[in-house]
């Protein structure tokens, strides 16, 4: 005969069972989250892969865009009714790559298309339509590597800003009355007041091929390599005692240069197939020297004060369209030194690098194109010193140089 359960047996059965099922019902959630985790894990890592795919291929339209803009000659052979390789499958560290194919748009245009492929073969592609265009400056200062700051600078006008296609960095405290942007990086340990936007990761700026040789038929005179100078009909000017309106030459194994050596000099547009000099002040306020200076070479400014501006209209014959608002055209580097006075209204081109020192007032804007390190006068951009910039837009320049620039953005 089968004992019967004492109450306190009974109830310790019940827990027990209680106990189990709960414990199947917890086992059964967990399982189901963790189910779930996954999913949701793999989710949010195949989403991340898709965004870092279509940055990738966006990074190839951008890197498409500088390469044409370097290479304007090669833009017919690309212009093709079948894709070609414009740029092949390059890879950005962490990222993965994109491959960049060129084909013709119509009217003038090529069609780009970039394909970006993340670390997981996920891929993204975006077709854009490019075309070259006049080059009009969005910001005071725009060169095409990294770029130092290291004075208290001055950036002011509607479009005061500065733009690297590079890293930019701030070790100062200067004042810019827009922005302060770079396609890489931006750094400041200084104090910098920025009005606008201040940061990294924007986009890529277009900047023209500067070559003085595109402006070889403008100038009033031409101060050659073989220490002559001469005039647009090609006759050699005379020279007094080696020297030509304050201008006298010096060669070297390594280079030749033609140095401003007293003032005051001849107005106009001057061709340079050397490098230039100009170690001494030149111009006033009331009477400033009316010019547009061309190089083959570097232009380099030691003086203590310069005041010049570019010829305008009203100068009659010392205007010329083609270089209409150029102060300065360098096929290799810009630099000013300590100028501590003086006032420069005109556009600063470099095809290599910028350097600007001291305290100059300037009105334009100042553009480098970084396409190669030729010389050793500047080796980075960089404005140090006290410079006040002002640049409010205007100043339209000569259609000889254009930009390539994106016209409409998709996605297939």
């Amino acid at each position: 005969m089968r004992t019967p359960l004492q109450p306190l047996q009974a109830q310790t059965g019940v827990i027990l069972v209680t106990t189990l099922l709960l414990l199947i019902l917890l086992t059964g959630l967990a399982l189901s989250s963790l189910a779930t985790l996954g999913v949701t894990q793999s989710q949010s890592q195949n989403l991340l892969t898709t965004k870092q795919a279509f940055h990738l291929a966006d990074a190839g339209v951008q890197y498409a865009k500088k390469y044409l803009n370097h290479h304007q000659g090669l833009w017919s052979m690309f212009a093709s009714p079948t894709p070609q390789t414009l740029i092949p499958a390059t890879t950005l560290t962490g990222l993965g790559t994109f491959t960049v194919n060129a084909q013709d748009g119509g009217n003038g245009s090529l069609r780009i298309t970039s394909t970006g492929t993340a670390s997981n073969n996920a891929q993204a592609v975006i077709s854009s339509l490019i075309v070259l265009g006049p080059y009009v400056p969005e910001d005071a200062v725009t060169v095409d590597q990294s770029l130092t700051i290291s004075g208290n600078a001055t950036i002011a006008g509607a479009n005061g800003g500065v733009h690297t296609n590079g890293d930019l960095t701030i070790t100062s405290s200067p004042s810019i009355s827009t922005n302060a942007t770079a396609y890489f990086s931006y750094s400041a340990t200084g104090n910098p007041q920025v009005t606008g936007v201040a940061g990294g990761d924007q986009t890529v700026a277009s900047i023209p091929l500067i070559k003085a040789y595109s402006f070889y038929g403008s100038y009033d005179y031409r101060l050659a390599w073989d220490g002559n100078v001469y005039d647009q009909a090609g006759i050699a000017q005379p020279l007094t005692g080696g020297t030509w309106n304050c201008w006298s030459f010096s060669s070297t194994y390594a280079s030749q240069t033609w140095t401003l050596s007293c003032n005051p000099t001849v107005n106009g547009t001057l061709y340079f197939q050397t490098n230039v000099s100009i170690p001494v002040s030149v111009g006033t306020t009331q009477s400033p020297w009316i010019t547009t200076i061309i190089a083959e070479g570097n232009i380099d400014i030691t003086a203590s004060s310069l005041v010049a501006r570019a010829p305008i209209p009203a100068d009659g014959a010392l205007f010329k369209s083609a270089t209409q608002n150029f102060l300065f055209i360098a096929d290799q580097d810009f630099r000013i030194g300590s100028l501590t006075g003086g006032n420069l209204t005109g556009v600063v081109a470099a095809y290599e690098q910028v350097s600007i020192e001291g305290n100059p007032t300037m009105y334009g804007y100042v553009v480098a194109q970084n396409g190669a390190s030729g010389s050793g006068l500047v080796t980075t951009d960089s404005i140090s010193g006290n410079l006040s910039l002002t640049y409010n837009g205007e100043m339209p320049i000569t259609n000889i140089l254009k930009t390539a620039q994106i016209q409409t953005w998709m996605t297939p």
